[in-house]
C-alpha cells in the first residue's frame, strides 16, 4: 500500500495567511510602537521565528514563550526595551488575530479529497504535536489525515530527513527519496 505524505504547514494549513493576519493586528493595535510597512515588519518576523522556532523544537522554551520573545525583540531597539507586559500584550494580540484567520491553503481539501478516495494519506510537519493537532482540527483536514507525524515525536526537526524516513518506514514500512537526500 502506497501512501501520500503531505507537510502541514504552508502546504494545507495556511500559515503565511495566518501570521500575515496576527501582524497587521499587531500593527494596527501598536501604531506608534511600530515602524515600516507590514513587509518589513513580516521579513523581521520571519527571521525571528526561525531564530526562536530552533529553541522550541530542542525543547528549551515553550510556544508562547518563544512568541513573547519575538515581540520583545520586535518592540525593541536603539534606547527602548519592550516590558515583559508589553510583549506578553503583543503576543496575545498577534495571537489572537492568527488563530482567528485559520484556514486551509486554497484547494488544499479538494485535493485530500481526490487523493484520500485512492490512497491513505500522511502529514508529516516540523513542529510540536498539540500545534498541529490543533492546527488539523481547525481547518477540517482530520478526517482526511491516516496518520501524522510530527518532529516533536521524532526528536528531530523535519530536514534531518534519516531520522524521519526511520519513523516513516516504523509507520508504514518504507521510504522515499527527498531533495534533503545527498
Amino acid at each position: 500500500m502506497r501512501v501520500v505524505l503531505f507537510d502541514l504547514d504552508d502546504t494545507l494549513f495556511d500559515h503565511q495567511h495566518c501570521s500575515l493576519a496576527g501582524l497587521i493586528a499587531v500593527q494596527k493595535t501598536y501604531a506608534g510602537r511600530i515602524n515600516g510597512s507590514i513587509d518589513d515588519l513580516e521579513s523581521a518576523y520571519r527571521m525571528l521565528l526561525e531564530q526562536w522556532h530552533e529553541k522550541v523544537l530542542d525543547g528549551s522554551i515553550s510556544i508562547d514563550e518563544a512568541r513573547v520573545e519575538r515581540f520583545r525583540s520586535l518592540f525593541s531597539g536603539g534606547q527602548t526595551v519592550a516590558t515583559d507586559a508589553e510583549s506578553r500584550a503583543v503576543a496575545r494580540c498577534y495571537r489572537a488575530a492568527y488563530v482567528a484567520a485559520c484556514r486551509p491553503v486554497p484547494g488544499a481539501i479538494e485535493l485530500l479529497q481526490r487523493v484520500r478516495a485512492e490512497r491513505p494519506i500522511g502529514v508529516v510537519t516540523n513542529h510540536v504535536v498539540a500545534e498541529q493537532v490543533k492546527k488539523i482540527a481547525n481547518i477540517g483536514v482530520g478526517p482526511f489525515v491516516d496518520e501524522l507525524v510530527v518532529s516533536e515525536e521524532v526528536g528531530v526537526a523535519q530536514t534531518r530527513c534519516e531520522s524521519l524516513r526511520s519513523c516513516v518506514i516504523a509507520t508504514w514500512g518504507y521510504t522515499w527519496r527527498s531533495r534533503y537526500d545527498r
